[in-house]
């Protein structure tokens, strides 16, 4: 096997158990620091995209759900909050990957 494509297996191999890690794991502690720094109560709700699925749907699998009865601004800041933690743990990685890549070259 070249060197090079088991690099790139093992990166996206990596990538994929850090997505699984950041929902099952870390997506879980911000919810409750959110929860405990606004003081609502935040539910965690799945969805479940019907029909073709594109690539923001797979993005808005996991969203968050802010119980009642929270004003209409704290819902949207909660929600921004949770759009930059996923956008967060999608990209960081791919920028640290691309970072260590060119510094290396």
């Amino acid at each position: 096997m070249n060197t090079g494509l088991a690099i790139v297996l093992t990166a996206i191999t990596l990538y994929l158990v850090w997505l699984i890690v950041f929902l099952l794991v870390i997506e879980r502690h911000l919810r409750r620091l959110v929860q405990w720094f606004f003081g609502v109560t935040i539910e965690r709700q799945f969805e479940r995209p019907v029909g073709k699925v594109e690539l923001l749907d797979a993005l808005f699998l996991v969203t968050w759900r802010v119980a009642p009865p929270a004003g209409l601004g704290l819902r949207f800041l909660i929600g921004t909050l949770c759009f930059v933690f996923w956008m967060t743990a999608i990209f960081v990685p791919i920028v640290i990957g691309l970072v260590v890549y060119f510094y290396n070259k």
